[in-house]
């Protein structure tokens, strides 16, 4: 009886010490402007896809050891997740189903906390939990700011802290604590402290800046050193006062290429750097328009006219215009000693337009001289004049035939025969051709045209870069053109190579995509085959029923090889459509 007795004294003895939690009265509310903002959705919905509402829970006379041994218990149907905090609990708690919050410690008694108000979902709410058994010996607020500038990490009596500085805390319980900060290139800083309960003890701490040491040396000397944009001296340079951590070297000398580059000192590292300076030279840029956007080697440098300073050897410029790069240039340049410091770029290697969102590539053909009429340059010249020099200027001319997705947008229909976008428009009449192209010279406010003979006939043979093939590109036509024989169902081997249209088209003789052969030696494709080109002269002495009969060059899907080389001339009704004849265009380069 006595051991009994005493058993249950003792079990009273331990329910008693273990009564000590306690939700401080009218601690509980909703906090304006706390909501859930973790971004993790495991921290957002529970299993069942219901959001969690967020609840602070503040601690008073807790040790930080003892925080984090609490546990929290909803309501059965809802579920928690925990984030433990300096001076508080984050309890995520479903809040559609939530009525209760208990909470527990091995060491404390337990408390059951009814919500007197219904949780909202993702809103953020607080209560403090107490500890009545010990003493309390209440709470103060402590601020930590740095100079000379923000960002440290803090750290409470080795525990870091979430928050740096301005670090602000408001619930720490009074006592002795030792605070470090620490930055990336500053020396760690200590002070010691005490808090009272309620009240408020302002930090404010300097910190010293870590220093590196690095030599720069340069071929040849006297560059300017800048780190991060500051000039710091001049190669050969030892620098000790350079702070740790990352930063931007720039090597910098009248006529020689800039030399940048990053790097990360260490305290205890002593960084070189021994650059060889390639020779450079500053170079006035204009384009044929103020404000064309240059790029150089692919990186954007600034807007025309602009002072360039470009390194000694082969670069690749390019000239946007029009906020949707409506036209771009694009011109390989070698810059020697003997370049002239004032570059003006109003011929380049390629162009390239961009037309209610179709692009279409113009190539440079320079200018020269050819011998009409002959493709082997030892050609007599005849009583008919029909072979002689011909010498034609700079322009562009088109890498493909006009296809049918670059004369919709420019005429909003299609008049082709054989339909798709990547085929070469035919059936347009030579008057239709010339309202073209000045259309497209109204809307990119550049001159283009047909082209004459003489310069259709240039860059068909390859211009400047001529082999003197018989078709463009090659002597070989299955090589670079489609024609009658290989541009229908199957290959034909027939004989006679003059046949009806009618016949052809049975056979299933079409244009063909443009670029699908081989180019010319200009990077020209289909200027043999395919469709006939018209051009902008008419042939000479041919009126037939009142009609100017324009010339068309090249030969098409139904012509024969023969009929298809770089010589041969056709010519066709101004007014009339033909399914086999298209064009290609000319572009005169900006004064």
């Amino acid at each position: 009886m006595k051991k009994t007795f005493l058993i249950i004294i003792s079990l009273l003895l331990t329910t008693a010490a273990m009564a000590q939690l306690e939700v401080k009265n009218g601690s509980f509310k909703e906090v304006t402007g706390f909501v859930n903002i973790n971004s993790d959705p495991y921290y957002q919905y529970d299993e069942n896809d219901q959001m969690f509402a967020v609840v602070k829970v503040r601690t008073e006379n807790i040790s930080d050891k003892q925080r984090r041994e609490l546990r929290f218990e909803g309501n059965p149907g809802t579920f928690i997740m925990l984030e433990y905090r300096v001076g508080e609990v984050w309890v995520y708690q479903t809040s559609v189903y939530a009525e209760y919050l208990k909470i527990s410690h091995p060491q404390f008694s337990t408390v059951k906390f009814s919500y007197p108000e219904e949780l909202q979902p993702k809103k953020g709410y607080e209560l403090t939990l107490v500890n009545k058994t010990d003493a309390f010996v209440g709470t103060g607020l402590l601020t930590v700011t740095t100079t000379p500038e923000d960002g440290a990490a803090v750290s409470l009596n080795g525990q870091l802290m979430e928050q740096l500085t301005p670090y602000y805390n408001d619930m720490i319980p009074a006592g002795k604590y030792e605070i470090t900060v620490s930055k990336a290139g500053y020396k760690p800083a200590t002070r010691n402290i005490e808090i009272e309960p309620d009240k408020n003890t302002e930090l404010t701490i300097d910190m010293e800046y870590l220093y590196g040491k690095m030599t720069v040396v340069s071929e040849p000397d006297s560059a300017n050193v800048l780190i991060d944009g500051k000039k710091c001296g001049m190669t050969p340079a030892t620098l000790d006062s350079i702070v740790v951590g990352f930063h931007e070297l720039t090597i910098d000398k009248p006529a020689y290429a800039q030399v940048k580059t990053s790097f990360v000192l260490d305290e205890n590292t002593m960084l070189s750097y021994n650059e060889k300076l390639v020779p450079a030279l500053f170079v006035i840029i204009i384009t044929g328009e103020k404000g064309d956007k240059l790029y150089v080697d692919g990186e954007y440098i600034g807007d025309s006219p602009l002072y360039y300073k470009f390194t000694y050897g082969e670069h690749e410029i390019k000239s946007v215009r029009g906020e949707n790069e409506e036209q771009t240039g694009i011109k390989k340049v070698n810059i020697t000693s003997e370049t002239n410091m004032v570059m003006r770029l109003t011929f380049f290697d390629k162009m390239i337009f961009n037309m209610n969102g179709v692009t279409f590539e113009m190539l440079a053909v320079e200018g020269g001289t050819y011998k009409r009429g002959c493709l082997t340059g030892d050609c007599p010249e005849d009583k008919n004049s029909l072979v002689q020099d011909v010498t034609v200027g700079n322009y562009y001319m088109g890498k493909f035939e006009v296809t049918q997705d670059l004369w919709k947008a420019v005429m909003g229909f299609n008049p082709s025969t054989w339909v798709g976008d990547d085929l070469p428009v035919d059936s347009v009449s030579w008057n239709a051709c010339y309202d073209f192209t000045m259309r497209l010279s109204k809307l990119t406010g550049q001159k283009f045209r047909l082209p004459t003979e003489d310069e259709w006939e240039f860059a068909a043979r390859g211009g400047n870069k001529s082999n003197g093939f018989k078709h463009s590109g090659s002597d070989n036509p299955d090589e670079v053109m489609w024609y009658f024989r290989n541009s229908g169902d199957k290959y034909l081997k027939w004989k006679k190579e003059d046949q009806l249209i009618k016949k052809l088209k049975k056979a299933g003789c079409k244009t063909h995509p443009v670029g699908q052969k081989a180019p010319n030696e200009l990077g020209f494709y289909d200027m043999s085959g395919n469709v006939s080109e018209f051009c902008l002269d008419n042939a000479k002495n041919v009126s037939r029923y009142g009609e100017t009969w324009p010339v068309n060059r090249g030969g098409n899907c139904f012509s024969s090889a023969a009929s298809s080389t770089v010589l041969r001339r056709q010519s066709r009704f101004m007014f009339r459509k033909f399914p086999q004849v298209g064009f290609r265009l000319l572009l005169e380069p900006e004064k």
